[in-house]
């Protein structure tokens, strides 16, 4: 909280994070917590009550919730969301949340495009089957959606997300490619439609804060995304449910065998 990035609101960004990449992370046993990381204010205490696994999600859910809460995400809203994997879903029940009238979500997965209904899709479209702009075009009048949230890792995706938003409507890069990928976009179409391109990353301090207090409510309904708990041991499992998507969200206990 001391340099420009914070001190605007944009701790995300901070300049001081010093590199962790260097110690043990999620997919340890442990994990060392340093005076650095106390003193940034980012241990939140698990209320009496609430699971470990249920907990878990305020992390990931984080990023979601700083997105949506970014573009204003609410009500009457029309959402496009390109991908349903773990972050897809989360955005289509946080929009259901904020009060948006409709979310689309489009996938190439017909097991997860069905799991997804149960967090408040309206309309589901495989793009393996049918051409996603239209598709969408018709479900909004020829119009397009409000917002469009790009969360995979397609460059394809994106070149066909800013098709998919009204004139004036935001189109939101949430899902990063792969290095060196390089996106094609109509510059002329987003100039002339008035669109609004963010690329979204992270989330601030206060963000992390509410997106945990909302992972640990009911309103959340966490332990429907939750299909699998595994112990760390048999990690290599989980990333393939979650590839083959099986899974949603697969949690990962460190000390079971």
């Amino acid at each position: 909280m001391q340099c420009e990035p914070c001190r605007t609101g944009h701790s995300e960004m901070c300049e001081n994070l010093g590199n962790n990449l260097d110690r043990p992370g999620g997919f340890a046993q442990y994990y060392t917590v340093l005076p650095r990381q106390i003193a940034r204010d980012v241990i939140y205490r698990i209320p009496n009550g609430i699971s470990y696994d249920r907990a878990s999600l305020g992390e990931p859910l984080s990023s979601v919730y700083a997105c949506q809460e970014n573009i204003n995400v609410g009500f009457g809203d029309i959402i496009v969301i390109i991908g349903a994997g773990p972050i897809g879903c989360f955005h289509a029940k946080l929009a259901k949340l904020r009060g948006a009238k409709k979310v689309i979500m489009i996938e190439i997965n017909d097991n997860r495009l069905k799991t997804a209904k149960q967090f408040g899709v309206d309309h589901t479209i495989n793009s393996l089957n049918e051409d996603p702009i239209d598709a969408v075009r018709k479900l909004t009048n020829g119009k397009g959606a409000d917002k469009v949230i790009s969360a995979n890792p397609s460059t394809q995706a994106q070149a066909q997300a800013i098709f998919m938003a009204k004139r004036t409507g935001i189109v939101v890069f949430f899902g990063g490619v792969a290095k060196g990928a390089l996106t094609e976009l109509n510059t002329n179409y987003i100039h002339y439609n008035g669109l609004w391109i963010y690329g979204h990353y992270g989330s601030n301090s206060m963000q992390v804060q509410k997106s945990f207090e909302l992972a640990i409510s009911d309103e959340f309904e966490a332990e429907k995304f939750i299909t699998h708990i595994l112990p760390l041991s048999e990690i290599n499992k989980g990333i393939a449910l979650t590839k083959s998507g099986e899974a949603i969200k697969v949690v990962l206990h460190p000390n079971d065998q």
